[in-house]
């Protein structure tokens, strides 16, 4: 299993990912996970969550032709914060100036709301 993303490992810090779900309205199902009241559904072996995987490398590529800079792929990395150590993320690729963290979705129409339009990139610069 990937570094980070075993049952253990998620209940035991506040994540990135954990951060999207409450904005989107999840924050209860969130927090009752971390207190163990329920269990985060295991998506693993969902095919849409396989080819987003297996699509990282290729999201990556379009990613550094729409920022204009190279990116580094982070494998399994986990980050966690320097002061809470409760906070955590993955990230998929840095770029090679460690100025940015890239995160890759292979996301569908639905969810197209959710991003910015190409040019309108906020980076750490």
């Amino acid at each position: 299993m990937r570094d980070g993303f075993s049952p253990e490992d998620r209940k035991g810090a506040w994540w990135s990912t954990d951060s999207r779900r409450a904005y989107s309205g999840k924050a209860f199902d969130v927090v009752a996970e971390k207190l163990g009241k329920i269990e985060r559904p295991d998506l693993s072996d969902l095919e849409h969550v396989q080819m987003g995987l297996r699509m990282e490398a290729t999201i990556a590529r379009f990613a550094e032709e729409e920022l204009g800079f190279q990116l580094k792929a982070l494998g399994d990395a986990v980050a966690t914060h320097r002061k809470h150590d409760w906070l955590k993320s993955h990230g998929d690729f840095l770029s090679a100036d460690r100025t940015a963290l890239v995160e890759c979705k292979n996301y569908n129409a639905q969810h197209i709301h959710n991003y910015s339009e190409p040019g309108n990139i906020v980076t750490g610069k």
